[in-house]
């Protein structure tokens, strides 16, 4: 997916919206789908996120 689809995309969503991507560990995918979906945390989950620059 390309940025400009991307953007349309969301453009359809709250702008309050929290963005999340699927991932394990180290490496990077395409963004393959836009969609709303309900989440919820484990409280004894391990956190692995960290910010990127």
């Amino acid at each position: 997916m390309k940025v400009k689809e991307l953007i349309d995309r969301l453009k359809a969503l709250p702008a309050e919206t929290q963005v999340l991507a699927k991932g394990y560990e180290d490496g990077f995918d395409g963004i393959i789908a836009v969609k709303e979906i309900a989440v919820a945390k484990k409280p004894a989950a391990a956190d692995y996120s960290q910010t990127v620059s």
